[in-house]
């Protein structure tokens, strides 16, 4: 479960949690600000090994984030290390847990496994950025604020939709996979302002 860019903290709190740390090999997105997520114990964490652990990074041409939208349309052609192996060939399914602080939990079960004349295949990265924007498709759809939402952000209609949203890291906690996701406020994108600072709209 390792590759060029894969790190993991090894910090483990005495509760079983992991305390992930932002990834630092890519260049910043101009004006990409992240939205937290709300921590997470999977339920059998105290007697998960490091082998149930990673932390991936996703990047384009060099820059952090993957265009969310462009990975639901299946347009991953400048996605860094696109074809490197993150899960094995018995990877089945796996369930991607929207964590975004402020918003209920949202849970999507997806197969991602992939065979060829009926041999099980390892899950390539873009595979998994393609799974990841589904999943957050069916999360804006649905979404959800609690009680603890400031108000800061919004989905959906006047609020953040696919295409301002970015794939910046992704959690795994066995079989449960927590992406850690960006944005670009709209407004910047209505007004040209990215374009005029010589900066990457999208990936």
């Amino acid at each position: 479960m390792s590759n060029s860019l894969a790190m993991c903290s090894k910090a483990q709190a005495s509760d079983g949690s992991r305390n992930y740390v932002p990834l630092t090999k890519t260049v910043p997105r101009p004006y990409l600000r992240v939205l937290p997520n709300d921590p997470y114990f999977h339920p059998r964490r105290l007697v998960m090994s490091d082998r149930d652990w990673d932390q991936w990074e996703f990047s384009c041409g060099g820059f952090g984030g993957v265009g969310l939208l462009e990975a639901y349309e299946r347009r991953l052609e400048s996605l860094d290390q696109r074809d490197d192996q993150l899960f094995p060939a018995d990877y089945v399914k796996v369930s991607f847990l929207i964590a975004v602080h402020g918003y209920k939990r949202f849970r999507h079960i997806k197969s991602v496994q992939r065979t060829r004349g009926g041999i099980a295949l390892p899950t390539l990265r873009h595979r998994v950025v393609e799974c990841v924007a589904e999943a957050v498709f069916a999360f804006l759809k649905q979404a959800e604020t609690t009680s603890d939402h400031d108000g800061s952000v919004a989905f959906g209609s006047g609020g953040l939709q696919l295409q301002d949203l970015y794939l910046l890291e992704l959690h795994r906690h066995g079989k449960t996979l927590i992406p850690v996701l960006g944005y670009v406020p709209p407004t910047l994108l209505e007004f040209g302002w990215l374009q005029s600072a010589g900066a990457f709209a999208s990936a």
